[in-house]
């Protein structure tokens, strides 16, 4: 996915790069997971999203400004939209 680069705000350091991974379990719960690792030093983590695309993204910056996104289907999307999100996100899997 690429997606237009946010101007940092202050004291953030610049994004330099986003990584986009499908995430495969519940987007709470990953985002749980993320927000543990505030303590150790991760600069940010927003809650589960629910974009326009019909995604559920959890959104992490790391100290060094390198963007992390987390991506589910939507559960608010219908049931035609999630399966054609499914769809796309399981012919972008590697196979092997």
């Amino acid at each position: 996915m690429l997606v237009p680069g946010a101007a940092p705000t202050h004291g953030e350091p610049p994004a330099r790069q986003s990584l986009v991974f499908r995430a495969d379990g519940e987007p709470e719960s990953l985002a749980a997971r993320a927000r543990a690792a505030l303590a150790v030093g991760q600069a940010s983590v927003e809650e589960p999203i629910e974009t326009p695309w019909n995604t559920c993204d959890v959104r992490i910056v790391d100290p060094a400004g390198h963007r992390l996104v987390l991506t589910a289907p939507s559960r608010r999307a219908s049931p035609e939209q999630r399966a054609a999100m499914q769809a796309m996100l399981d012919a972008a899997r590697p196979k092997g």
